[in-house]
């Protein structure tokens, strides 16, 4: 997109790079199971370069949406991007708000044969994590469509105020910006997955986002 509407020759170049990576085009070192990234953005010797680089100043910059809406870090793992979203959420100069969740099997006759530790640590992708830690002028996205078309799976907000039954969002992008939602609490069940029973989790439908 920001190729064909700016013309901008660095992202298309690294746009094309990233066809060909992903084609299987890009030169290997050592062996096939590592590539070549020379020339191919620029590298960060650790995960503190890269979150000052892409987020510099967030303590005092995260109040201003644009700036905040204007960049985000791509992670390959859940995993990954959990951890660069703790650290993240960690600069920020606010108070955080920790909800947990309510956690229950949907057939009773297979409640005993899960304990509440386990579904307590299920964490799945689509899902809100069973601790979820919120704090003022964080970007989330919303996992479930709760008020269509304004509140739509996928539209990110950011946390204006934290209660005890809902939390405040300012819708971040898009055609309704700038307007403010509540949002509830809401029974979630994972789309698919590996176990083999269904299972319910109350809590708010949103996960950070700032990768």
């Amino acid at each position: 997109m920001r190729v064909a509407l700016q013309a901008d020759e660095r992202a298309e170049l690294f746009a094309n790079k990233l066809l060909k990576l992903g084609n299987g085009g890009t030169d290997t070192v050592q062996s096939p199971d590592y590539v070549s990234l020379l020339n191919f953005g620029t590298p960060a010797e650790n995960i503190d370069i890269l979150l000052d680089r892409i987020y510099p100043q967030i303590h005092s910059n995260y109040e201003n949406h644009t700036w905040l809406m204007q960049r985000a870090i791509l992670a390959p793992h859940n995993d990954s991007v959990s951890q660069i979203n703790k650290l993240l959420a960690e600069k920020l100069p606010t108070q955080t708000h920790t909800y947990t969740a309510i956690n229950s099997v949907v057939d009773e006759e297979q409640a005993v044969h899960c304990t509440v530790e386990f579904l307590n640590s299920i964490e799945v992708p689509g899902l809100s994590p069973h601790v979820l830690d919120l704090k003022f002028g964080m970007p989330v996205m919303l996992l479930r469509s709760i008020k269509p078309p304004e509140l739509m799976n996928g539209t990110r907000c950011i946390i204006h105020n934290c209660n005890r039954h809902f939390v405040e969002v300012v819708i971040a992008a898009g055609i309704y910006s700038a307007q403010h939602r509540s949002i509830p609490r809401i029974p979630l069940r994972p789309s698919d997955t590996m176990f083999p029973f269904q299972f319910e989790r109350k809590q708010f439908p949103l996960r950070p986002c700032f990768a």
